[in-house]
């Protein structure tokens, strides 16, 4: 039984294509930091981790029943020490969640106190730097609070969240003074499960995504609705995944900087196994009015968990892959807005269940944390990779860059290598070593256009250490990335 203002939605947008022949070849861990752990050694479970202000935020919860918040200022290479940030209410707590905007940033969790459940709360308003005293959103205690998912918008906070009784009930609180008060709750709707959530705003307008059961006859399926007038009405709810034999869940919501939004989700209508599947997305240009068709973009039925981010053209996606036993965690990308996708790329090669991955984007790096659930190394582990700009055309110029061609040879090598380029009017090319540090700089030009000889020394004429560094050239809107290998 669907909810009565249940709708499906005619896709009349350009079809989301995808090239899947691209996505069955996972790529070299070459491109990707080496994994390190940034929490204490713990069991940590869900980190968020996003950009704002400046500076990298990371939240999570813990088995000791803590939530923990950690900072970076220098685009993760260092990490402040966790600092939990439920303490200070008394009780435990579960399931953090974190929205930031600017130098504003607010962290949620569900506190049990001695009897019931409540909304624990608390805002940074130098980055992270300091918190004010923790509180609590609702007036009164809840008996089975579930899930909650909040955004920010200049001094308006809005949160949903679900608590269960006879069913699951979705409810909305907001706060226009940045948590120092809160509205009743209003109860949105009703469903019998729901396994994820994921709320997002652009002003006023907020967007919903979920996963629900709406009666014990239908399968788990995707479901979005948006309101653009802060929460006071809803849209009909549309059914964004296929109502078909086989459910959907684990919703990720993404919205770029133009408004453009893209729902991705794991469905198993193609797996063979019982509980993982492939990620599908669907696209919108007008904040979730219409939808472009739904799209697999996996095809080995091994994927969980996915979590996007897109960012001008470029869309980035990482998920739990359980194409290596007993789980790693895959990255992909599309600098096109999703028309094509690159291959896919392992971020960890470890033999740990590497769980639970979440990302964030800095100019130039992208960046994931998951936790991992080995025994001898457990909690918070992260990774970052230098990420390609965009080719994007120069506004007015009618100019496409020329696509350039970069090598070199010998790679690996011991003395030196030769870098050979084309199409480089006026360009340089960067030298970096595997931590995204500049080592060294060539520009363009000269005598030996065409080629440049790099000795591995920096900038000051030293040696470098053995390793893997990386030489990216740039012109104009293009660049191109290769990896070398310097071997003493």
């Amino acid at each position: 039984m669907r909810p009565q203002n249940w709708r499906p939605i005619t896709p009349t947008l350009i079809v989301f294509v995808a090239l899947l022949s691209m996505l069955l070849n996972t790529g070299a861990l070459a491109q990707w930091s080496p994994p390190m752990r940034i929490s204490n050694d713990l069991a940590c479970f869900n980190p968020q981790i996003m950009y704002s202000g400046e500076v990298l935020h990371l939240i999570y919860g813990s088995g000791l029943n803590r939530a923990f918040y950690q900072r970076s200022t220098d685009n993760g290479q260092t990490w402040t020490d966790p600092f939990r940030i439920d303490q200070g209410a008394g009780g435990t707590s579960a399931k953090p969640a974190m929205a930031a905007r600017g130098d504003t940033v607010v962290a949620a969790w569900y506190h049990t106190l001695q009897v019931g459940h409540n909304i624990g709360f608390r805002q940074s308003t130098n980055g992270g730097a300091g918190w004010n005293a923790v509180s609590f959103v609702l007036a009164s205690d809840y008996l089975n609070l579930q899930k909650l998912s909040l955004t920010i918008s200049d001094r308006n906070v809005f949160l949903v969240f679900t608590y269960a009784d006879d069913s699951i009930r979705f409810c909305l609180t907001r706060s226009t003074d940045l948590g120092a008060s809160w509205s009743i709750p209003n109860e949105m709707f009703r469903v019998q499960s729901s396994e994820g959530m994921n709320l997002l705003n652009r002003g006023d307008t907020l967007l919903l995504l979920w996963s629900a059961v709406y009666s014990w006859q239908d399968l788990m399926e995707l479901y979005f609705c948006r309101s653009t007038d802060g929460g006071t009405s809803w849209s009909d709810i549309a059914l964004l995944s296929t109502d078909d034999d086989h459910g959907s869940q684990n919703p990720s919501l993404s919205l770029n900087d133009q408004g453009r939004l893209a729902a991705f989700w794991t469905d198993g209508k193609y797996s063979p196994y019982a509980w993982t599947g492939d990620v599908f997305v669907r696209c919108s240009d007008d904040l979730g009015v219409s939808w472009t068709d739904e799209v697999a973009l996996t095809d080995d039925h091994l994927a969980i968990f996915p979590c996007a981010l897109w960012e001008g053209d470029s869309i980035h996606l990482t998920w739990e892959d359980y194409s290596q036993d007993p789980g790693n965690i895959s990255y992909m990308y599309s600098s096109n807005n999703g028309l094509t996708w690159e291959q896919r790329e392992a971020v960890d090669d470890t033999s740990a269940d590497s769980m639970n991955p979440g990302l964030a984007l800095t100019p130039g790096r992208v960046h994931i944390v998951w936790d991992e659930r080995r025994s001898s190394e457990q909690g918070v582990f992260y990774s970052y990779r230098l990420e390609e700009p965009d080719g994007v055309e120069m506004e007015g110029s009618g100019f496409w860059p020329e696509q350039i061609s970069l090598q070199s040879y010998p790679n690996p090598f011991n003395s030196n290598t030769i870098i050979a380029y084309s199409s480089l009017k006026g360009g340089e090319i960067a030298i970096f070593d595997i931590k995204g540090q500049l080592v060294r700089t060539f520009f363009t030009g000269g005598e030996n256009e065409g080629r440049i000889r790099w000795d591995a020394t920096d900038a000051m004429g030293n040696k470098v250490s053995s390793g893997i560094y990386f030489a990216r050239a740039s012109a104009s809107q293009d660049s191109q990335t290769i990896k070398l290998l310097y071997l003493k």
